[in-house]
């Protein structure tokens, strides 16, 4: 019972170590899904990239920029992407949707 207590007390602690997108990855990534829903695929998936420049290894972008690379034609691309996508513990509806994204172009369909 202890343990779950002070599992209670760290987890804004630990919550708040998890690194999280600066100010410019956020903005070039919110153009990203904009220009994607433009149907703009070229210029969206270069803004991922660029999103995913400024704070590497965001799995929530890498799963948005599956769905685009699956979308332009790129198969192992977006699997590359969504593969690393799925590794992800989502904490914000953004992640469950990046995650969502990965699993429909790796047909995991749970």
């Amino acid at each position: 019972m202890r343990g779950v207590a002070l599992a209670a007390l760290l987890m804004p602690v630990l919550d708040a170590a998890v690194p999280r997108p600066n100010r410019a990855a956020l903005k070039m990534f919110g153009s990203a899904i904009t220009l994607y829903e433009r149907a703009e695929y070229d210029a969206a998936l270069s803004r991922f990239n660029k999103a995913m420049v400024l704070f590497p290894g965001w799995k929530t972008a890498s799963g948005y920029r599956a769905l685009c690379r699956w979308t332009m034609g790129d198969a192992p691309g977006a699997v590359s992407d969504a593969e690393g996508a799925l590794k992800l513990k989502p904490n914000d509806a953004q992640s469950f949707i990046g995650r969502g994204d990965a699993r429909l172009v790796t047909r995991d369909y749970p």
